[in-house]
């Protein structure tokens, strides 16, 4: 067994090393479509008057194809035969060939003298996935081989191939031919069409790769978001300032069209800029069109940023010294969201969570204040808490401590604060609840007597202290042991005690209902809490006798310890004899 477990923790040892070594490769961003692709086989001819030529030849088809043809003018199809057969009256249009290979025999006709070319096109679709990039000049390439598979031979009992020139034509549909590089031959771009020259194009696997133009994304068709969520509706380019940290998000806003983010020719989910360096983007936005064939229209905007360096720093201003402070949590070198801790002796009392950001362009939202320097590669924010002290009379809350100019007005056993930002406050008796009148209740914490209300909405709230209420049980004007139980409007149970007289302390400006039980006789009163308060419950029967458990208990533990102190006297003594009778 131990052998086991060595070399179980043995091979898990070797397979951590090997996926701390192992890195994640990033798939290139492919977008899988057709192009249409054209064969042309070329050839001149002169005729001084009327009359026909024959051409004969073999072609061998590595896919299936369809055949067409452009002639010259003044001329026709005279006899069309492929395999033998007799396709003369399909001359004018498209005529399907299986991959393999074919003996075609043309009979050209001419009704007066003439010249030109005449082309046989074999026309199929490309299928390839486009791996899409960005030059240094900006244009979209795609990189690929084509694969055509088309060769000419003979026809059989003939001396030779006619005279053929031919070249290939791959179109890139609505997007504009650059260039074209080529490792087999001479390309060039025409328009949307790469196009090969005469002599080269049948070699088959040329490895090509095209650059073309591609119009700018439409922001009709696109939403932008950033670190948050939020819809910003800017690319990269569009923004004053980007600080390290951001983020940015390209979503479709139409369900067929497709994103693909690109830094610095990597593909990735969406723009993170985490250093102050010099990034070089890309959006491409794509939708697959289908007319005969699937085909992309593709839309590029693409750009580069250097994000500026950020630092935040924050501070207390107070009037006076104050029994808290507060604390930015996170990377203060960075575009975010800073938790907001409020301390008090070593104790966060609270957190504002979603209320502290910087954002891309350098804006910030605070409940404090802000100033910010910039310069050439930096952006500093400093965020100020101006703290306003609020000195209250009133028996229980002294002080409280706002972030802005508050109406506040007082009774015995709670306050009435108008408020949009967090506050603080010191009492000595216990603040229950804190509740707005449109909100509801507030998260609060305390610690020493400070309590603070995470307030983030503009709004009224009643801060609750401990009410309380002292109940007095009386049997024929003595004071008597019973149960009293509290209860709400609901019958549900807040508070219960037993004695001779009990405290409660309980949120005001409340109902209750207080029931006394002596065991013999129940007693309930309703009341309005509203400032502390006194209740008597005056029974007319004795009540019940009773032997608190306290004493059964102490009964119990006395007979333990007598039998044991018997038992270890017996043991002195010379022991205890047991009998066992037949």
């Amino acid at each position: 067994m131990y052998k086991r477990i060595v070399s179980l923790v043995l091979v898990l040892l070797v397979l951590a090393s090997v996926l701390s070594v192992v890195q994640p490769v990033k798939a290139e961003p492919t977008i899988n479509a057709v192009v249409p692709a054209v064969v042309m086989l070329d050839w001149y001819t002169y005729q001084t008057g009327a009359g026909s030529e024959w051409v004969n030849f073999t072609v061998t088809l590595g896919q299936k194809m369809s055949l067409t043809f452009t002639l010259i003018p003044n001329s026709a199809v005279g006899k069309l035969l492929i395999d033998s057969k007799d396709y003369t009256s399909l001359a004018s249009g498209k005529i399907t060939l299986d991959a393999g290979t074919h003996t075609i025999a043309i009979n050209f006709t001419y009704s007066a003298a003439t010249s030109g070319d005449i082309y046989i096109n074999l026309n199929y679709n490309l299928t390839f996935p486009w791996t899409i990039k960005l030059d240094d000049s900006g244009y979209p390439y795609t990189s690929f081989t084509f694969k055509h598979g088309v060769s000419l031979g003979p026809y059989p009992g003939a001396t030779g191939v006619p005279p053929f020139g031919y070249y290939a034509q791959i179109d890139f549909k609505g997007n504009n031919v650059v260039y074209v590089t080529a490792d087999k031959g001479a390309w060039k771009g025409s328009g949307t069409k790469a196009i090969g020259d005469f002599g080269i194009s049948l070699a088959d696997n040329v490895a090509l790769t095209v650059g073309f133009q591609a119009t700018p994304v439409s922001k009709s068709l696109i939403r932008v978001v950033d670190n948050f969520g939020t819809a910003v509706n800017k690319l990269p380019n569009e923004f004053t300032r980007i600080l390290v940290g951001s983020q940015l998000t390209v979503q479709p806003l139409v369900s067929n069209l497709t994103i693909i983010h690109l830094v610095n020719n990597t593909a990735v989910n969406g723009f993170t800029f985490d250093k102050p360096t010099l990034y070089k983007w890309g959006v491409i936005a794509y939708r697959l069109y289908s007319k005969d064939y699937v085909y992309p229209i593709i839309n590029v905007t693409m750009g580069q940023v250097t994000p500026k360096k950020l630092n935040v720093a924050y501070q207390l201003v107070t009037p006076e010294q104050v029994p808290f402070t507060v604390k930015l949590r996170g990377d203060l070198t960075k575009v975010g969201m800073y938790p907001l801790d409020f301390i008090v002796g070593g104790v966060t009392v609270g957190t504002l969570t979603n209320t502290e950001k910087v954002y891309i362009d350098g804006t910030v939202s605070t409940i404090g204040t802000y100033t910010v320097t910039e310069t050439s590669d930096t952006y500093n924010v400093t965020i100020s808490y101006n703290v306003v002290v609020n000195g209250l009379t009133h028996p229980y809350v002294d002080k409280v401590y706002t972030f802005e100019t508050v109406s506040i007005s007082t009774d015995k056993v709670y306050l009435t604060i108008t408020a949009t930002k967090p506050f603080l406050l010191h009492s000595t008796r216990k603040v229950l609840r804190i509740t707005g009148s449109s909100v509801g209740d507030i998260n609060i914490g305390a610690n020493n007597d400070i309590y603070f209300a995470g307030v983030t909405t503009s709004d009224t709230y009643t801060v609750k202290l401990a009410t309380q209420l002292l109940v007095k049980n009386l049997y024929e004007g003595k004071p008597v042991s019973a149960k009293v139980t509290v209860y709400d409007t609901k019958g549900n149970v807040i508070a219960q005690a037993s004695g001779e007289q009990v405290t409660f302390d309980l949120e005001p400006l409340v109902t209750y209902v207080v029931q006394g039980d002596n065991g013999a006789e129940k007693q309930s009163k309703t009341l309005y809490l509203s400032d502390d308060m006194e209740v008597d419950f005056t029974y007319s029967t004795a009540p019940a006798f009773t032997i608190p458990m306290d004493y059964v208990y102490l009964a119990f533990l006395a007979i333990i310890a007598f039998a044991i102190l018997y038992l270890v006297y017996k043991l002195r003594k010379g022991g205890i004899t047991v009998e066992i009778q037949a």
